[in-house]
């Protein structure tokens, strides 16, 4: 009995040995100090009972090993639990910007979406108008164009644009004779009378006193000129 007592005891210091990181927790000395208690039971009851020696023998408990066994698994199982989660957690942060971009860009797809539906509508009013002509057209009913080719456009093959070689005799010509005319005018008798010369020239007769064109500058000597007595 003592010693079934003394391996329960044993599995229980191995259950809080890894409960409590620390060995010096209270527990552990307990369980300890009751382990110390079971075998000195033991050993006074053995020294009474016969002079043979006690001899301890050490085996593998089964349910601690399968403990152990359990533990490993629960830890690589956490392991894997949590590789999972990062998983999860990069996919979830890479699913929550892609919403954040599509809410964004809702608003141009509404406007988008309206323009499509407004196309949508005026390419079906478009096509029965396009039918009621053909209709008409095959009807003849109503004025229709009817265009055909002529002559297929080319291109041209020498160059078009004024000549510049005539433009630039014209110009010579019409500069010489304005320049002739120009001379000839400038020939003509000026009888336009300027000069005291002039007139003697024309008249014949000796000019005696110039009466001065009584502009405003001339005014203004004027009158300063009376001024000062003159």
């Amino acid at each position: 009995e003592l010693r079934t007592r003394l391996a329960a005891a044993y599995v229980e210091l191995s259950r809080l040995q890894r409960q409590f990181v620390n060995p010096e927790a209270s527990e552990i000395k307990a369980q300890e100090g009751q382990i110390e208690d079971i075998k000195s039971a033991i050993k006074s009851l053995t020294g009474t009972g016969d002079e043979s020696t006690l001899v301890e023998e050490i085996y593998d408990n089964p349910a601690y090993l399968k403990a152990v066994d359990d533990r490993d698994q629960y830890v690589r199982d956490v392991w894997e639990l949590e590789a999972q989660v990062n998983q999860a957690k990069t996919l979830h942060d890479e699913k929550a910007k892609e919403l954040e971009r599509l809410a964004g860009l809702e608003a141009e797809y509404e406007l988008l979406r309206s323009a499509l539906l407004r196309a949508e509508d005026n390419k079906q009013t478009l096509s029965l108008t396009w039918e009621l002509a053909q209709q008409k057209r095959t009807l003849g009913l109503g004025n229709f164009s009817s265009l055909k080719q002529i002559q297929a456009a080319s291109l041209p093959l020498e160059k078009e644009g004024p000549n510049r070689g005539k433009l630039l005799m014209g110009g010579l010509f019409v500069g010489l004779f304005l320049g002739l005319g120009l001379v000839v005018l400038r020939a003509l008798p000026d009888r336009v009378v300027r000069t005291r010369d002039d007139l003697e020239e024309i008249e014949g007769l000796s000019v005696i006193g110039v009466m001065p064109r009584l502009d405003r500058t001339n005014l203004r000597r004027h009158m300063a000129m009376r001024e000062q007595g003159w």
